[in-house]
């Protein structure tokens, strides 16, 4: 576990609960070092307009979980962030937000699950060669995601159960639907990437993010990062959220929405939520 210390070393405030609105360099600082949420934040593409947050913590491994290997231990990871259907429910209090104060996940699950990459250490050797394959895949879910208004409107939605894994994939990308309160109906892109001792789930926008008729966030404007970490100190869970070509508050009618302390909500309630779903873990 060398590199899992060189980690904790580095980020000596990682042990308490932690958010920031800040640029990206200050947020780089805050990274686990040579991790891959810090290598994706890296290449982030960031507008004149925009603002970032960041959020980490670190969660007692399960005592079940003793005896189980380090690859062992992220399928387990993996497969409780590929938990979807169990973030319906998810709730948290807003402010200065007009007629909603409590934005609630009323539904949350798959429309479909591509496991581009089911075959663990053995698919290393062929990983190059699907690269290519995977973009396509990538692009041909996104454009029928994008048709998703115009197209399916008013057809029945089929919703898959959870994928679980029974080998740690190296590369999954998925498509996401969750129904809140605050946004509405709204489709993401998932995209999870795995080593053996980090997954990092990369979620943006595939529809727009509207309250009250006014767009918060156009497509592919909103991207969060999520990593879940094996360390010696416990299981480290980093995010960041990216927002493009708006500014942290939006003038809607007459109530000035805090963009910034709306996300970074969310980001605490999906903390939790995580966290209570490892407590259930025997």
């Amino acid at each position: 576990m060398k590199k899992s210390v060189m980690i904790i070393c580095t980020c000596t405030l990682v042990l308490g609960m932690l958010h920031a609105q800040q640029n990206k360099t200050e947020i780089l600082n805050q990274l686990p070092v040579e991790s891959m949420i810090s290598k994706a934040v890296s290449k982030a593409i960031l507008s004149t307009k925009s603002f970032m947050i960041v959020k980490r913590d670190v969660i007692p491994y399960p005592d079940s979980w003793t005896a189980l290997t380090p690859v062992e231990k992220q399928l387990r990871l993996f497969n409780i962030l590929s938990r979807l259907s169990a973030q319906s429910g998810i709730s948290y209090p807003l402010q200065n937000a007009g007629p909603v104060k409590k934005n609630t996940i009323s539904d949350s699950y798959y429309m479909n699950a591509s496991e581009t990459d089911e075959a663990g250490d053995s698919s290393r050797q062929a990983e190059s060669e699907e690269n290519e394959h995977k973009k396509e895949q990538g692009k041909k879910q996104e454009r029928e995601a994008s048709e998703h208004e115009s197209e399916h409107e008013g057809e029945e939605e089929h919703a898959l159960t959870d994928p679980v894994c029974q080998v740690l994939p190296l590369h999954v990308e998925r498509i996401a639907e969750q129904d809140e309160t605050l946004f509405g109906d709204v489709r993401y892109n998932h995209i999870f990437t795995s080593t053996d001792n980090e997954t990092l789930l990369t979620t943006t926008n595939l529809s727009k993010l509207k309250y009250l008729g006014s767009v918060c966030a156009e497509k592919n404007e909103y991207i969060m990062y999520m990593s879940v970490m094996q360390s010696d100190a416990g299981i480290v869970v980093t995010s960041v959220t990216t927002v493009n070509n708006h500014n942290k508050n939006k003038k809607i009618l007459f109530w000035n929405l805090n963009l910034a302390d709306i996300f970074s909500r969310k980001t605490d309630a999906v903390f939790a939520w995580y966290r209570s779903q490892l407590s259930l873990e025997k």
